[in-house]
C-alpha cells in the first residue's frame, strides 16, 4: 500500500510538473510542413466584425449563422456567400474551404497553403502541405492503402445504421444478459467514422474485435 501511494504521489508530482512547463497543452498551432518555420502566408483577407463591413456577396465569419466552423487564417475575415457550406465542418477538418461547384451541388477544396496548415488533418494526419487541390502528406510518408476500405483523413464511407437482413437479429431478444442479442450501438472510429455494430452482422463475419477507449 505505501508503495502504491508513493507511486502515486510521483505520479502527481510529475504531472505538476508538466503542467508547469506548459506540457499540459498548447493553444499553438500545429508545427507545419518540416521544410518550412512557420505558418504559411495567406492571401490577404477583409477583417470585418458584422457582414455590413464585406463586399456584395460576402458574409463576416465574426456574425456567421451557427453551426458554421472557421479555423483561424480565416476568423473576423469576409468570406464568399458560396463557399458557406464549407465552413459545416470540411474547411477546418480538411482544408477544403472553397467551393468550385454549385450550390446545389458543393465541390469544397483548399486553395492555398494554409487552407491545409491550420485544418484539423494537418494536426492529427500530416496532411499539410497544398498540392494543386489537395492537402497531402510528406513525400515518403504516404498512408498504408493496402486495405481498399480504410477511409482517407477527413473521408468517411457511408453510415450503415440499418441491420442487414441476412444478421438473424431479433429485437424481442435484445438485452445484457448472456445469449441475448446485441443492440446495433453507433460508434465513432478514432477517425471521427460512423460504424454500427450490425454492419458487419452476417455474411463471412465470424467476430468483430471491438477496442473501446476514453480520456480524462
Amino acid at each position: 500500500m505505501r508503495n502504491t501511494i508513493k507511486r502515486w504521489a510521483i505520479g502527481m508530482a510529475a504531472f505538476g510538473m508538466l503542467l508547469g512547463c506548459g506540457g499540459g497543452g498548447s493553444s499553438a498551432p500545429p508545427a507545419g510542413p518540416a521544410d518550412t518555420d512557420g505558418p504559411p502566408e495567406h492571401p490577404p483577407v477583409t477583417a470585418c466584425s458584422v457582414t455590413a463591413d464585406c463586399a456584395d456577396g460576402e458574409f463576416c465569419s465574426a456574425s456567421a449563422e451557427a453551426g458554421l466552423k472557421f479555423p483561424e487564417h480565416y476568423q473576423n475575415a469576409c468570406i464568399k456567400e458560396s463557399s458557406m457550406e464549407c465552413f459545416k465542418g470540411n474547411c477546418t477538418l480538411s482544408g477544403m474551404c472553397t467551393n468550385i461547384g454549385t450550390d446545389e451541388e458543393p465541390d469544397c477544396v483548399p486553395t492555398n497553403a494554409a487552407d491545409c496548415y491550420y485544418s484539423d488533418d494537418c494536426t492529427n494526419y500530416d496532411s499539410c502541405i497544398f498540392e494543386t487541390d489537395a492537402c497531402v502528406l510528406p513525400a515518403g510518408n504516404e498512408p498504408d492503402t493496402s486495405n481498399p476500405n480504410t477511409p482517407k483523413p477527413g473521408v468517411c464511407p457511408a453510415a450503415q445504421p440499418d441491420t442487414p437482413s441476412g444478421c438473424g437479429f431479433d429485437v424481442e431478444k435484445q438485452g445484457k444478459q448472456v445469449g441475448d442479442h446485441v443492440k446495433n450501438f453507433g460508434l465513432k472510429t478514432w477517425e471521427q467514422c460512423a460504424h454500427y455494430l450490425h454492419q458487419d452482422c452476417g455474411g463471412d463475419t465470424k467476430a468483430i474485435w471491438l477496442i473501446l477507449s476514453t480520456g480524462w
